[in-house]
């Protein structure tokens, strides 16, 4: 139910409650089902970037959307992916090399760390984004630096969510007293392909348009490989009955957090 409640990352908000109650109640953790929980999160990061990119990116750029039957196309491959239908991993593949990069991954990615936006201007979906960005100069529009979110401990969110002022820190959270930005930025900051435009743009909009091509294609190839995008959550710095689960999705850091009595919740909190 807690998905339904959500309009994005719907998913990863089910998954991180499923897990904070989980471990809320002390039972144990299922390897194989926490492995399917993270293909399920990176599933729904991956097309929810690929939805942005044809959409609302399209728009804040003035650039034609991806068709209709595209994107019906690559939704039907989520749905075959997710029943891990038979050669539904290549034909997605093809999908993003085809249509939204018009350049095997590989290949764009070369292009990117060289630098080449002409090259990749004249390929696929991300090409025509590309083209608008640099035609009207935007591409260092935005480049305000904000620091990435450090790692932060289960306990740290333990002991900070249970102060008097959780309500407002929810709302508008910070870390040390500061505003931290956690994205896709942040995320790949330090990929080598996205070096170069962060040297010669700052992180202005064509290095955070970069940076969620950049994180749809790292997803897609822990999905691939099927690799946990999460470690284990740790239980002995917590409370007995206390349950937090932190999950990275396509917009940033989501947190929740269950306080259970005798099989009842007494508090749950989300930061996100």
């Amino acid at each position: 139910l807690v998905g339904m409640l959500f309009s994005l990352c719907g998913t990863a908000q089910t998954i991180a409650s499923q897990r904070a109650c989980a471990q809320a109640l002390g039972q144990p953790i299922d390897a194989k089902k926490f492995a399917q929980q993270d293909w399920q999160v990176t599933l729904e990061s991956l097309f929810e970037h690929v939805l942005r990119l044809s959409q609302a990116w399209s728009q804040a750029v003035h650039c034609p959307p991806l068709a209709a039957t595209s994107l019906q196309q690559v939704f039907q491959l989520k749905r075959e992916l997710l029943g891990q239908t038979a050669n539904a991993q290549q034909a997605m593949q093809a999908w993003l090399e085809q249509i939204l990069l018009g350049l095997p991954m590989q290949a764009w990615l070369f292009y990117l760390e060289q630098g080449d936006w002409e090259t990749l201007s004249q390929h696929g979906h991300i090409g025509q984004l590309i083209s608008a960005i640099v035609k009207n100069g935007w591409q260092r529009l935005g480049n305000q630096p904000v620091p990435a979110l450090p790692a932060v401990s289960l306990q740290w969110w333990s002991e900070r969510l249970q102060m008097a002022d959780a309500e407002p820190f929810m709302a508008t959270p910070t870390f040390a007293g500061q505003t931290f930005e956690t994205s896709t930025l942040t995320r790949q900051s330090q990929h080598p392909a996205l070096q170069t435009c962060i040297k010669q743009y700052g992180y202005g909009l064509l290095t955070r348009l970069l940076a969620r091509v950049v994180d749809l294609l790292v997803r897609w190839d822990t999905a691939v490989n099927l690799s946990s995008v999460e470690t284990t959550p740790v239980r002995d710095l917590l409370l007995a009955n206390e349950g937090i689960a932190c999950i990275e999705t396509a917009r940033g850091l989501l947190v929740h957090r269950v306080v259970q009595q005798d099989g009842l919740i007494q508090h749950y909190q989300i930061v996100a």
